[in-house]
């Protein structure tokens, strides 16, 4: 085999190419592939140039792996993925959950974020979730239309003005929660009965269980493609 036509190990390749940033990959690859066959011209040798690059490889890699932006994807993933889980088991709870559980005054003045403080929602166990649910309890049409129209404004915006990522941040976090906040208004303003306050709680909630997760997805990608200016 001349060893000028060998080529470095393509596990080690593969490691860089999932870890390394996007913007950062293409040079970082280039230059160890361009040392690594400098390398064995130099050595005349593949063992000591495998092992060589398996090291710059491994380091490089663990530098990346615990950036900013590396931290800042884990912590957005994690926070979308919480939400939408307690969103979930909340609107399970106000479609199933007995009327014995609806006598608190937050249900009529608009904190309903009360409700997580509030041991029987913890204790509405997962078997009760899941036991005769039908996935209908979780659409709604008005928050489908709000959610949608939100979304396609948001990327449309994001692809027209190239938004960093705490710009896209702001903004979709303001979109997620404007029917949350019509919600809170409109019952600290308005006497309700309970046939009209479900299906606006309801509103409050679906928007943001269904705008969170493609929200984090798009600034995990930002944080991911670039320097992150967060």
């Amino acid at each position: 085999m001349n060893p000028n036509n060998s080529n470095p190990p393509r596990l080690a390749k593969l490691l860089l190419n999932i870890i390394l940033p996007i913007y950062v990959k293409d040079e970082i690859c280039g230059d160890l592939e361009e040392e690594f066959h400098q390398y064995i011209k130099k050595e005349r040798g593949n063992v000591m140039a495998n092992r060589w690059f398996w090291n710059q490889s491994l380091t490089t890699s663990i530098r990346y792996l615990f950036t900013k932006q590396r931290l800042f994807s884990l912590l957005t993933i994690l926070i979308a993925l919480s939400v939408f889980t307690i969103l979930y088991v909340a609107v399970t709870f106000l479609t199933y959950a007995g009327s014995e559980f609806f006598n608190d005054e937050f249900w009529k003045n608009g904190n309903v974020h009360l409700l997580l403080f509030e041991s029987k929602f913890w204790n509405f166990t997962s078997n009760t979730i899941t036991d005769n649910i039908r996935v209908s309890h979780l659409t709604d049409l008005n928050s489908g239309i709000w959610s949608g129209l939100a979304l396609l404004f948001l990327f449309i915006l994001n692809k027209n003005y190239q938004f960093n990522t705490k710009t896209f941040s702001i903004l979709g976090l303001a979109l997620m929660f404007i029917p949350y906040l019509y919600g809170f208004i409109s019952l600290q303003t308005t006497i309700m009965d309970n046939k009209e306050i479900g299906p606006l709680i309801a509103f409050m909630w679906l928007p943001v269980m269904y705008m969170v997760l493609p929200i984090a997805y798009v600034i995990v990608t930002k944080l991911n493609t670039s320097q992150g200016n967060v």
